[in-house]
């Protein structure tokens, strides 16, 4: 793939877009680098959901404080920005962070992976091959199947970096239950956990995931619970109820993009199942889980921001916390059209909206127990934050 594939004008990087610029877009980083930052975070060299395989960094915001970002460091989309990142001490896993109009701009330091990591669980797998630590308090996993089923019907989202999911193996409560159990023991810390599933565990899997989530919170106990899941097609309001007996404190309903052309385009195996069941799905979990109970991620970039906008907005009414994200393209997606990068000062500002809608209602809303909203660890919107005024 080759960068005249992107569609992107570059901007200028102001204190206000450094973490939008570098979640969104990246920073050029050479390859003994991102072989050294891998290493040092994702030794395992797993891709996750959600913005994927990047590092998870704090660093320092000029005139500012220090903030919790991902930065895209090893796709070729990273090789559009004006930003390069060049690693200073090994030892500590310090960065430093230029411009190329500006020069040096900052410094930073790449998040390491915990003494955990490599632990063997009795499966044989790495504690770490079973969760993920993104941010600092967020652990995340995937409950049941690891490949989603748009894969083997050709229909899958088009900026998915999973592969398929090939190399993902189906993960049971056990496992994860294990896993969790040498993060805490050695850390001596509460994690959250945030659990993902496939396509089907909205659909003809969603009996079978209700029981496993019940599982999982028993094993697991006061720790918090967000999950992952598409909108239910058949009998939401009973799945939906049955999940937070179940004892998730979190639900994750991604809608990915607001317009039906971009979801036509950009998700076209989830496209029938949001425009038929989204809206009433979120009505639904609203009234179960309780404003702050819910969340909802948006892609910005993929669609006009006007609809984004209005999308944040009605997310908002319905009791729901918003999370505006940027894409980020695998390099091994191929495409016949132009793959659009989020622009860093559109995802400013829809992180501005959001913040705005929800600071407005605040009253109204719960505090966010787990997932995305909760962890802050991309360095995004941070729920949390806004409402706790």
């Amino acid at each position: 793939m080759s960068l005249e594939r992107f569609i992107y004008q570059q901007k200028p990087v102001r204190p206000e877009n450094l973490t939008a610029t570098l979640t969104a877009v990246g920073a050029r980083t050479s390859k003994e680098d991102t072989d050294f930052i891998a290493e040092r975070q994702n030794p395992y060299r797993q891709k996750r959901g959600g913005l994927s395989f990047g590092a998870y960094a704090s660093i320092r915001i000029p005139a500012g404080k220090t903030e919790m970002t991902n930065i895209n460091v090893y796709g070729e989309q990273s090789q559009l920005s004006s930003l390069s990142l060049s690693v200073t001490d090994r030892e500590k896993g310090t960065f430093e962070l230029r411009d190329d109009s500006l020069g040096t701009l900052t410094t930073g330091r790449i998040l390491e992976s915990p003494n955990w990591a490599k632990e063997r669980l009795t499966s044989g797998r790495g504690a770490m091959q079973v969760l993920q630590r993104h941010g600092p308090a967020n652990l995340v996993g995937v409950l049941g199947e690891g490949r989603c089923s748009l894969f083997d019907k050709g229909n899958a989202c088009t900026f998915c970096t999973m592969s398929g999911g090939a190399a993902n193996a189906d993960r049971e409560v056990e496992e994860l239950a294990e896993a969790l159990e040498v993060a805490r023991t050695t850390d001596r810390r509460a994690y959250n956990l945030t659990v993902t599933t496939g396509l089907q565990s909205s659909l003809e899997g969603a009996n079978g995931l209700i029981e496993k989530t019940k599982a999982l919170k028993k094993t697991v106990g006061d720790t918090d619970i967000a999950l992952v899941v598409a909108p239910f097609q058949e009998n939401s309001r009973d799945r939906l109820t049955a999940l937070k007996d179940a004892g998730v404190g979190t639900l994750m309903m991604p809608l990915d993009i607001a317009s039906e052309a971009a979801q036509k385009t950009y998700v076209p195996g989830k496209a029938p199942l949001l425009g038929a069941t989204y809206w009433r799905n979120m009505k639904e979990a609203a009234r179960i889980f309780g404003k702050g109970g819910v969340a909802s991620s948006i892609i910005v970039g993929l669609e006009p921001v006007s609809e984004t906008e209005r999308a944040i907005e009605r997310m908002v009414d319905y009791g729901i916390v918003p999370e505006p994200i940027p894409v980020r393209w695998d390099d091994s997606i191929c495409s016949n059209e132009p793959l659009p990068v989020t622009n860093p000062d559109d995802l400013v500002a829809m992180r501005a909206k959001a913040a705005d809608a929800l600071g407005r209602r605040r009253d109204e809303f719960g505090k966010v127990k787990a997932g995305c909203s909760a962890c802050g660890g991309c360095g995004g919107f941070k729920a949390n934050d806004v409402l706790s005024g």
